[in-house]
Parts: structure tokens; sequence; C-alpha cells
């Protein structure tokens, strides 16, 4: 899973099977994920199939971020998704 924020205000990435994109805003304490579309490639691994469903689920319900310098944390109700750098 691959998550990359646009200067432009767009998310995009792959969910391990497929390639998405969205909206985003953020300030210095909040962030909100929208409108977030995906290709619809069939995915031969219903469990990587599965877990990029509860991905793209999750991206909606983010409320918050914490940047750090070795990762990104988005914030949900109820839960966390964890971002380490891309390698250059």
């Amino acid at each position: 899973i691959t998550l990359a924020f646009g200067t432009d205000g767009t998310v995009s990435g792959s969910g391990g099977c497929n390639s998405y994109s969205g909206d985003y805003r953020a300030d210095a304490a909040n962030l909100s994920i929208e409108a977030v579309v995906s290709t619809q490639r069939a995915c031969t691994n219903t469990g990587i199939a599965e877990q990029e469903r509860l991905y793209l689920t999750a991206l909606d319900a983010v409320q918050g971020y914490q940047l750090t310098d070795s990762e990104l944390r988005l914030m949900l109700d109820g839960g966390v998704l964890r971002f380490a750098p891309a390698s250059p």
C-alpha cells in the first residue's frame, strides 16, 4: 500500500491491487481525505482485495494525523494507519 500527497490537494497511491486517488484537506491538526476512487482491476488474491477494500474505506474515515521523522500516522475513530517514508 502506498500513499502520496500532492501539492494540488490530491492523494494517490496503490491499494495493493488497484491505483486510487482522491482529495485531501489539511491544517496543523486535522486531515480529511474525500472522494476516493480506484481502478477496478480484478485482484486474484482475495486477501489483498479485502485488505485494499478495508484500506480505501479507512481513508474516508481519516480525522487527523501525526507526522514524525520516521512515520506518518493517519488517525481514525478507533484506529491508526501508519506509513513509513518511501525509499529514494
